[in-house]
């Protein structure tokens, strides 16, 4: 679960880094930053669910854990089609 922190904190750098690049096409850096912010929202999502595999967040008839469960499943399922469809988007833009 830490890994999955730091790896988090240090992506945001690496995105400031991309975004200022002049070696790719402007279309390709905005697309590409927006699928790396989209993995970094992807990897809290996936945090939130491993604590509750863990166990760590109990089910106890609370209502904000079951929509906060659930929205968490629900981006994940989002973003992995996202993440699908990423390379035909690449190749439309080209």
């Amino acid at each position: 679960m830490s890994i999955l922190i730091i790896s988090v904190f240090l992506y945001f750098p690496f995105l400031v880094v991309v975004a200022a690049s002049s070696q790719f096409h402007t279309n390709l850096i905005r697309i590409f930053i927006f699928l790396a912010f989209f993995m970094a929202v992807h990897s809290a999502s996936r945090g939130v669910l491993l604590l509750y595999e863990f166990e760590i967040l109990l089910r106890k008839e609370s209502l904000i854990l079951d929509l906060l469960l659930f929205t968490a499943s629900i981006t994940r399922g989002f973003l992995a089609t996202l993440s699908a469809l990423s390379v035909p988007l690449i190749i439309v833009e080209r």
